[in-house]
């Protein structure tokens, strides 16, 4: 992650970014902040979705992919096998990118969960993860 000087502040630059999605419906507030953090700092994102190694890609997956090209900001697909669990497996990806942020989805993050727990996963990636990682509730 690198910095930048604004008004005496260092502001952090995301230029590349780890989107962690499953293609769903719900991980589209996640898109969302992908967008806007590329957008803002002119960043890349790499859209990445762990399966098992008999699992296709989901079409959402695809889709998440096409809606980011089409918005202008640079984005590719990464299929990564979860073998030892999803979170490690993009805990692993975002090191070997050189990730400045994971950006991931919070399933079923109402009212009543937010400030409270969030799921297994999102807590697993968070504490893997060698960089900072933005979960956004859905």
């Amino acid at each position: 992650m690198r910095h930048e000087r604004r008004g005496g502040h260092a502001v952090a630059m995301f230029s590349t970014i780890l989107l962690a999605t499953d293609g769903s419906p719900g991980a589209h507030a996640a898109v969302l902040s992908a967008t806007a953090l590329a957008h803002h700092n002119g960043g890349r994102i790499i859209v990445v979705h762990a399966a098992n190694a008999e699992d296709m890609t989901p079409q959402g997956v695809r889709d998440q992919v096409g809606e980011l090209r089409r918005a202008g900001i640079p984005a590719r697909l990464a299929v990564v096998g979860k073998g030892g669990g999803a979170a490690p497996a993009i805990a692993q990806m975002a090191a070997a990118w050189k990730a400045d942020v994971v950006v991931t989805g919070i399933r079923g993050a109402g009212a009543a969960l937010r400030g409270a727990v969030v799921g297994e996963f999102t807590q697993r990636l968070i504490s893997l993860s060698p960089c900072p990682v933005l979960a956004v509730p859905d």
